[in-house]
């Protein structure tokens, strides 16, 4: 694609974003997910799938992302399991909306015919971004301490043998001080 002079997106789901830190593949080889150089990578921050913990996500995720999508509106591609999840209501989009505009300029919206279906489009042509969002920030500090446990066993699956040695020192050391020793 960049050979024929296009720039390469690239939607990506959170998580990659811990998998990446911590050096790991393990996520992506459990999902069978490639990742893909890009030019801009699109963290897929859909609140409507995460709910009720939505909207803390996205603010756990979207301080560090350089380009947001927000959704679902309905609509758009079809995947196994996601069709039994209502869609964003007009005052939940909104919200996810300004949520991310407090992170990012660059915000991407899933999907446009959910947005046509729901009459959602006329509100956009006129959205008041300046109108005031609460953070959710209770709800972050809680989805910030499970990426650290997440971290802490990708890292863990990424250098096993470094693991492996820790222990190993770990217990002889313990043996040479006379622990375990009756």
């Amino acid at each position: 694609m960049r050979v024929d002079g296009y720039r390469v997106d690239s939607y990506h789901l959170p998580l990659i974003v811990d998998e990446r830190t911590t050096g790991s593949t393990l996520i992506q080889r459990i999902a069978g997910l490639v990742e893909v150089q890009a030019d801009r990578e699109i963290l897929m921050l859909y609140t409507s799938i995460l709910r009720p913990r939505g909207p803390g996500v996205l603010w756990s995720y979207g301080r560090g992302a350089h380009s947001i999508g927000v959704g679902i509106t309905g609509g758009g591609v079809q995947v196994a399991g996601i069709g039994d999840i209502p869609p964003l209501n007009w005052d939940e989009f909104s919200r996810d909306l300004r949520l991310a505009h407090c992170v990012t300029n660059d915000i991407h919206i899933f999907s446009l015919e959910g947005c046509v279906q729901q009459g959602f489009l006329q509100q956009l042509i006129g959205f008041d971004w300046a109108q005031p969002v609460t953070p959710p920030y209770e709800s972050a500090r809680k989805i910030d301490r499970l990426r650290k446990a997440l971290r802490a066993i990708l890292w863990t699956s990424a250098h096993p043998f470094i693991v492996l040695a820790g222990l190993i020192s770990l217990i002889w050391l313990l043996s040479r001080l006379g622990y375990g020793k009756q």
